[in-house]
């Protein structure tokens, strides 16, 4: 049986937003734990936190493994537009629609050198009202090494937390501890974190 999971009311300055608000998940059963941070607002919900992922298969583990989690089939860039905003080295914003073929594979030549990307975002429809959802992730390469590389994921708000999405969590997160977290158990706190009171 895995450790459960628990939310608490962030009252960080930082974090204090009209309409918006942010719960922390921790696990009482490892103390040492922060899982991340839930967010909510007026029409997107998500979860922040301390992780780790491979620039280089990016477009494989977002597009097909995290988009199978959240919508329950991989992305089809021939049907879905997706736009891809990167910040390369000299801190150059490039952004790339990947329906369309060239920047579809400008967007892949990228990535076979990744350490040229410091933080990649990755929006899944165009738009607010079609948005599916969104992913950010900072490259460690380039983070100092007190400072940790944070992954974020929002949805629309009507989208629901599934137990994949949370194993998809736990696998890029910077904390082995992590694995103890109950899928299930934490697919019932984040649903009951996004319901806006």
């Amino acid at each position: 049986m895995g450790k459960p999971i628990e939310a608490r009311l962030n009252i960080n300055p930082n974090y204090q937003v009209a309409d918006w608000q942010f719960l922390e998940f921790y696990s009482p059963g490892i103390p040492e734990l922060s899982f991340g941070y839930h967010f909510r607002g007026p029409e997107t919900h998500g979860f922040t936190w301390d992780g780790s992922i491979d620039f280089s298969t990016l477009d494989k583990d977002i597009l097909i493994n995290l988009a199978s989690q959240i919508l329950g089939a991989p992305i089809d860039l021939d049907l879905e537009p997706v736009e891809a905003s990167l910040i390369i080295t000299n801190a150059s914003m490039e952004k790339l629609h990947l329906n369309l073929s060239d920047q579809r594979e400008r967007f892949r030549q990228r990535l076979e050198t990744p350490s040229l990307v410091s933080f990649v975002r990755l929006d899944v429809g165009m738009d607010k009202e079609s948005r599916k959802f969104s992913f950010t992730a900072d490259n460690p390469t380039y983070l100092k090494p007190s400072e940790k590389a944070e992954i974020a994921i929002a949805l629309p708000s009507q989208t629901s937390w599934s137990e994949g999405i949370i194993e998809w969590i736990k696998a890029h997160h910077v904390q082995p501890s992590t694995a103890e977290i109950d899928p299930k158990e934490a697919v019932v706190v984040f649903s009951a974190s996004s319901i806006r009171s």
